[in-house]
């Protein structure tokens, strides 16, 4: 075992030692040529550039006292919101379509606009219109 080690540092050690002299020109005497030079690449001029100035543009400040805007709608007014083109008030009874068949008390003219449910029966085909004819 010990000859094997031996002998690997042995190589080792000459190819360090082939390295070395290879690259600083002494080893075999080899000459070689002198690298060959070419003709120094055309170049053109960049174009010149042009600077922009930016613009700006100055705000006046607003003043931040503003109304408060209110975000929920007035008061209903006790009206249904599935009829939202007429108020109709809940609770003092029936409502139909005037010139219709119905016998009131209440009589609504239309067309209205209606959303279910439909508590008074105005939109008889359910295409959301009450009161067509």
């Amino acid at each position: 075992m010990d000859r094997f080690v031996f002998l690997r540092r042995m190589w080792m050690g000459i190819a360090v030692l082939a390295v070395v002299l290879a690259a600083s020109g002494c080893g075999g005497g080899t000459v070689t040529a002198a690298p060959t030079t070419t003709a120094a690449p055309t170049t053109t001029k960049p174009r010149p550039t042009t600077t922009r100035r930016a613009t700006t543009t100055t705000r006046k400040a607003t003043p931040t006292t503003r109304r408060a805007t209110p975000t929920t709608a007035a008061p209903a007014r006790n009206c249904d919101p599935a009829y939202p083109d007429a108020c109709l008030h809940d609770g003092i009874g029936d409502y139909d379509c005037a010139g219709g068949s119905g016998n009131g008390p209440n009589y609504v003219r239309g067309p209205i606009r209606v959303r279910p449910p439909d508590p008074f029966g105005l939109d008889r085909d359910g295409d959301g219109v009450g009161c067509e004819t």
